[in-house]
């Protein structure tokens, strides 16, 4: 997530009681894995989860993927 500012090491505030929505930093988990990545809901038929760095692919989203969003990121904190 190097391109939204994220880093390895660094301690992510997440809101479990905001609405996911789109543009939005999620915590989820697809198919039992959990993910940090940006909840892109411009095709509404096709909804993804971008990556945010190189190297990482973006996941699409349909109707056999099992996706569970835990809540949004709200703040970054980066260690000294």
């Amino acid at each position: 997530m190097q391109n939204a500012g994220i880093y390895d090491g660094d301690v992510l505030v997440v809101d479990r009681s905001l609405p996911a929505s789109h543009r939005r930093i999620v915590i989820a988990t697809v198919d039992g894995e959990f993910l940090c990545k940006r909840l892109d809901l411009s095709d509404p038929n096709k909804p993804l989860l971008r990556a945010e760095s190189d190297g990482y692919p973006d996941i699409i989203l349909n109707g056999e993927s099992e996706l569970e969003i835990f809540g949004v990121v709200t703040t970054v904190v980066h260690p000294v």
